[in-house]
């Protein structure tokens, strides 16, 4: 699966009211691995900007977690090559991306103003393998669900 040089700008995503579930704009779970191979998930030449993903789930709020890009595969890489996040929010208890695959690139990737309301970091990322060439993470946040900053925040969550 490819995306490629596509711009994703001014996005709004939120759930329907009375509907209780993920709020993701990119989606990607695969529960059985390919007989032929590894496949590749890739994101490359891509910008993300001016976005906003908001759950209101109310008391089920920390039930279900929401992202901007979620990839779970048992048997499959994740290569983010030359994309771009700018000015990216996902409240209220969400992250930018939340990536369970066994093998992640990322390389000359840059994360600029993104703002997350996840305690699990703004890029939550359970792998075997990571691989971080050349990025850039500049003027990130975490926030609690009514957008104060956290005193401790964190941009990665890694988990082996």
């Amino acid at each position: 699966m490819t995306i490629q040089g596509s711009i994703f700008y001014k996005l709004l995503r939120t759930n329907a009211q009375g509907v209780i579930g993920h709020v993701n704009f990119i989606s990607v779970t695969s529960k059985e691995g390919s007989p032929v191979g590894t496949p590749l998930i890739m994101l490359q030449d891509n910008h993300f900007s001016n976005s906003t993903l908001l759950n209101t789930q109310g008391y089920t709020n920390s039930i279900y977690q929401s992202s901007l890009i979620y990839i779970v595969a048992l048997k499959a890489q994740a290569l983010f090559n030359n994309n771009s996040f700018n000015l990216i929010t996902v409240m209220s208890k969400g992250d930018i991306m939340t990536l369970s695959i066994p093998t992640i690139k990322f390389s000359t990737c840059e994360f600029y103003n993104i703002s997350s309301g996840s305690e699990d970091g703004a890029i939550n990322l359970v792998f075997e393998t990571l691989s971080v060439v050349r990025c850039l993470f500049s003027g990130s946040k975490s926030l609690d669900s009514d957008g104060s900053a956290y005193s401790s925040s964190r941009i990665l969550r890694l988990k082996l």
